[in-house]
């Protein structure tokens, strides 16, 4: 079998962010999340200005993506309880 070259560092991988835990309450509460959450819904592209370092943006997209469009993320001043299950539940969808 012929020998393989070593690995050469590739310029075009970066390192990924720190990261850190944090609850689906706070992902939700998150302003970017609703924001996320109501581009997808109107149909309005990708904004590639938010920078935050939850992602909830991105999860916002992703949670309108597969919650119904009658399903409302808050329920008066509080975040909706069905909508709280369904990000869970998806938490093997939404990362």
């Amino acid at each position: 079998m012929p020998k393989r070259k070593p690995l050469r560092p590739q310029p075009w991988r970066r390192e990924q962010v720190e990261t850190s835990p944090c609850s689906p309450m706070t992902i939700m509460l998150h302003p970017h999340f609703a924001r996320g959450l109501d581009d997808i819904r109107a149909g309005r592209s990708f904004a590639d200005d938010v920078d935050d370092n939850y992602w909830a943006y991105e999860r916002g997209r992703l949670f309108g993506a597969i919650a119904p469009s009658s399903m409302p993320l808050f329920d008066g001043k509080r975040l909706n309880p069905k909508a709280v299950r369904l990000f869970i539940a998806a938490r093997e969808l939404i990362p």
